[in-house]
């Protein structure tokens, strides 16, 4: 196998990352691990497969803050054959090692200039008001940069959730909780549940507070849906959306 070769190979996963990039990050510290540590085999992928998550995590927490929820199984399909299998981490072992660390510094420069991308974002945000903000404008900062149009969604998503929240809040929308009264035997019956879970008492049957809108923190990664979920200050889960 060639040099270009394996290169395609990790620039395709390059390419194909979300903003985050957590597949290239474990590349590249399963490549400083076989360098440095010299105590994993890349030609066996049972040395490392497991253990390699556990080191783009630390790495993952400083730089990001949070860590991969997708499923082990989407996690894992890194080392598939049309990603980056055992045979193509051996020959980009050998360069980074022969480069001391030369694979590993392309993939952190990759990682440096899609979040060098994600900023010009945050600066549009940042030096635009509600006078001068068009969001076509600020669509198209992610739509024509390739690194950013795969995580374009999350972009939508957050658009999405800004248009609920406004509304929700400039309309002042209200959630009434009431039970029916027929029912109080069972209300009875549950009243710690009740009480800790709907806020509904025997004193108190009914209550009405101000909606919220919020983003869902952690979703599935093969969801590629809006998530959110309706509440009220006190915790209570109305709904969700998707």
């Amino acid at each position: 196998m060639s040099m270009t070769t394996a290169k395609k190979a990790l620039d395709k996963v390059i390419d194909k990352a979300r903003v985050h990039l957590y597949k290239p990050i474990q590349i590249a510290e399963i490549l400083y691990r076989d360098r440095v540590e010299q105590n994993i085999t890349l030609s066996e992928l049972t040395t490392y497969r497991t253990q390699s998550k556990k080191w783009r995590d630390v790495i993952c927490i400083q730089f990001l803050g949070r860590t991969s929820t997708s499923s082990a199984r989407y996690q894992d399909d890194i080392f598939n054959d049309n990603a980056v299998p055992p045979a193509i981490l051996e020959k980009l072992g050998e360069e980074n090692r022969a480069g001391n660390g030369i694979v590993e510094a392309y993939i952190y420069r990759k990682f440096l200039q899609r979040f060098s991308q994600m900023s010009t974002g945050l600066d549009y945000c940042i030096i635009h008001d509600k006078s001068n903000f068009k969001l076509d404008e600020f669509l198209a900062l992610f739509w024509h940069e390739a690194g950013l149009r795969r995580s374009i969604d999350k972009v939508y998503e957050i658009i999405v959730y800004s248009l609920f929240s406004a509304l929700v809040e400039a309309l002042e929308v209200a959630v009434e909780v009431r039970m029916n009264p027929e029912k109080i035997d069972i209300l009875e019956e549950f009243a710690d549940f009740s009480k800790s879970v709907m806020q509904l008492t025997l004193e108190q049957t009914t209550i009405k507070l101000k909606a919220r809108i919020h983003r869902v923190g952690v979703t599935n990664a093969a969801d590629r849906g809006l998530d959110m979920w309706a509440t009220m200050d006190w915790q209570y889960k109305s709904s969700i959306f998707h």
